[in-house]
């Protein structure tokens, strides 16, 4: 019986990660890793659809022509990161 209740982006981005893991075990079966890949290309379009969704309400909210300045103002904010280290 499959589960009725909607898995959200970061239940679903935790799977495709523990996917990836199986995938690089030298001992999956192939066939296994077919069905894996299969359920991970699956899982990787609905994260991508998700969001492209995400950020089309963002659009919405600020407005199209405020999206360049939004841009603008978080580029302009961003830490800068130093690999002097």
């Amino acid at each position: 019986m499959k589960k009725t209740k909607k898995a959200g982006f970061e239940e679903k981005l935790k799977e495709l990660e523990e996917i990836a893991e199986k995938l690089n075990e030298p001992d999956c079966p192939l066939e296994k890793s077919l069905e894996l890949f299969e359920k991970g290309v699956n899982l990787s379009r609905q994260l991508h659809q998700e969001l492209n969704q995400a950020k089309l309400r963002v659009k919405k909210l600020i407005g199209e022509n405020d999206t360049e300045e939004l841009k603008e103002d978080l580029f302009e904010n961003a830490p800068i990161n130093k690999s002097d280290d």
